[in-house]
């Protein structure tokens, strides 16, 4: 549908000044284009290659594709595609385009290949410069009229303030200045068209006021040849009286007809002075260049010999001349305006992209309001979310506007306020969360040796006992007792005996598997249990925890300490042990250890 409105409006134009005629054709396209992406590009190439138009005119139809595809590029090439096409940027790559690839390619290829008039390749590419302007800020300013309707029922469609005051800027200095253009050019035209017709009135009624006698006095003078000027007078049947060059106007009559015929007539052109145009002109835009003006009349009178008028109303006047030099008159002003209605645009673009990005720039950036930056990077044990927290900078509100101020300093005071109750916040949490972790772990681990407590070794009992009564897997425990640690610390002191505990803690988990748990159950005691593991890998294991605990060295000013251990070994029956019987077969196995000399491993 919007490449058949689009080739319709590229075939149908609308005359602007004379010899200008603009066309919408860009319009659909282009807004195809915001609304559809890349997809709209369908809609260029049917805008083109439907219009019988342009298949005359190459040059035009392959910038009017060359546009299009500028601005499909435009708006879908990088991230920042939304934002581009929201605030209006497609009407300055709009103007990048014909500054940098449009109007150079013409002058290249008209003005220096074809060896086209300098001046008519940049009329007519600032013509087609600014239609095409035209077309893409109507385009817009349609595109945003569409997102205000959207945005009234879909709360999630916006419209950008920046883009708005763009293309309204655009409009009102457009809309002004087309107007007083468009009229001061009219008038001008008119002016022009007057100073034909004063001097063809003066001619008919000196024809006119011709006797018999004169008439063919002129038409006996051989010597008369084609003048700028030439006439023909005719009486009421019509007889011709005279005619100054009759070859000429047989072919007016022959092979030229009224613009009227082909094309609406220009409002300059205003009766009676008629503008015949060749009957196979194919210059749509400036037919009338090889045509003629005409001038009819048959009722003026005329003036003789200073007397009173006489009436001439038996006879009919034909006044022609070329038409070429007049129109040059009135392409001159229609060029010269559209060249200020171009420069015009230019400016307002520039002015309007600067204004609005300066208004929007005054909008203060609150975050404070909106979410938080990266602050506390510094904090090397900070973590990830409190490394992205964010402040509010304390020169981050700042505004060209006075007006603005007072609510600038209330937001600032308030985002201090905020700040200060953040990090007041941030600060409780983290350390509740240190203290959180701390009783966390001190609800499952002894502080002395690091090794877990009774309450978690049942836990982990449970879990190991059902799991070993369901894959029918052996599990073995081991309750060890470090022999004679109260003499020790009665003989070398509480330091010395808390460094054995630890020895032997450290000891024992360096020894056992990732899947074992050791466990401390009372002040010389510990507990280790071995999933998957038989009776005779248990006692083995034993075995190897007490040799590696006797050779142990724990060195006080100047002598060596010993240190042996006894264990109880104790392996999982599911039919009768559950979590307090394993553990107190492996304590029966330990105190017999104990009874047989201490330094020994018992298995129950």
């Amino acid at each position: 549908m919007l490449g058949l409105l689009a080739a319709a409006a590229n075939q149908i134009g609308l005359d602007f000044f004379y010899g200008v005629r603009l066309y919408l054709g860009s319009v659909p396209v282009l807004l195809a284009l915001l609304l559809m992406g890349r997809l709209g590009l369908l809609v260029g190439g049917a805008s083109v290659l439907l219009v019988p138009r342009l298949w005359a005119e190459p040059q035009t139809a392959m910038m009017l594709l060359a546009e299009a595809i500028w601005l499909a590029a435009f708006l879908e090439i990088g991230e920042d595609r939304r934002k581009r096409r929201d605030c209006g940027d497609v009407i300055l790559a709009d103007v990048l385009f014909w500054i940098v690839v449009a109007i150079p390619f013409a002058l290249l290829l008209l003005g220096v290949i074809a060896n086209v008039d300098l001046d008519s390749v940049i009329d007519s590419s600032l013509l087609l410069a600014f239609n095409g302007l035209l077309n893409t800020a109507v385009a817009y300013g349609i595109f945003l009229l569409i997102r205000i309707l959207q945005s009234r029922h879909n709360p999630d469609v916006s419209v950008s303030l920046q883009g708005l005051m763009l293309v309204s800027l655009l409009g009102v200095s457009l809309a002004a200045g087309m107007f007083c253009l468009g009229l001061g050019v009219r008038q001008l035209d008119l002016a022009v068209i007057d100073d034909h017709l004063t001097r063809y009135r003066q001619l008919a009624v000196t024809s006119a006021a011709l006797d018999n006698d004169a008439l063919d006095a002129l038409s006996s003078l051989k010597q008369h040849q084609q003048s700028p000027v030439d006439f023909q007078v005719l009486d009421r049947s019509g007889r011709i009286l005279y005619d100054s060059n009759p070859v000429l106007f047989q072919t007016l009559e022959r092979r030229y007809v009224e613009p009227s015929a082909v094309r609406p007539q220009h409002p300059a052109v205003a009766e009676p002075l008629d503008l015949l145009i060749p009957v196979e002109s194919t210059d749509v835009s400036r037919p009338g260049l090889r045509g003629y003006w005409r001038y009819q009349t048959a009722d003026e009178p005329a003036v003789r010999n200073g007397t009173n008028p006489v009436a001439t109303a038996q006879r009919v006047v034909v006044v022609v001349e070329p038409a070429w030099s007049g129109l040059r008159e009135l392409q001159t002003l229609s060029s010269q305006a559209i060249r200020q209605l171009a420069m015009l645009m230019l400016v307002a673009v520039v002015v309007g992209r600067g204004l609005s990005r300066f208004v929007i720039r005054q909008f203060p950036d609150l975050p404070a309001l909106q979410g938080f930056r990266a602050e506390d990077d510094r904090s090397a044990n900070a973590t990830a979310p409190e490394r992205h927290a964010t402040s509010m900078p304390r020169d981050g509100l700042h505004s060209g506007l006075s007006e603005l101020q007072p609510l600038l300093q209330a937001l600032r005071s308030r985002g201090d306020v905020l700040v200060n109750l953040r990090d007041s916040y941030r600060r409780s949490e983290r350390q509740r969360s240190r203290l959180e972790a701390e009783v966390g772990r001190l609800n499952i681990m002894d502080p002395l040796t690091g090794c877990f407590n009774r309450r978690e070794l049942y836990r982990r009992l449970d879990h190991e006992l059902r799991l070993s009564e369901r894959e029918a897997r052996e599990l073995s425990f081991l309750h060890l007792e470090i022999d004679h640690l109260r003499h020790i610390q009665n003989s070398y002191g509480k330091p010395v005996h808390e460094e054995v505990l630890r020895r032997v803690a450290t000891e024992l988990r360096n020894r056992s598997r990732a899947t074992d748990f050791l466990c401390r159950l009372g002040p010389e005691q510990f507990g280790l249990l071995l999933p998957a593991c038989p009776p005779t890998s248990a006692g083995k294991v034993a075995q190897l925890l007490s040799d590696a605990v006797r050779s142990l060295e724990i060195h006080h000013e100047g002598s060596v300490v010993s240190v042996t251990v006894s264990v109880g070994v104790a392996c999982f029956q599911p039919s009768r042990d559950d979590s307090d019987s394993l553990i107190t077969r492996a304590q029966s196995a330990l105190y017999r250890a104990k009874a047989e000399g201490r330094d020994r491993v018992v298995v129950a």
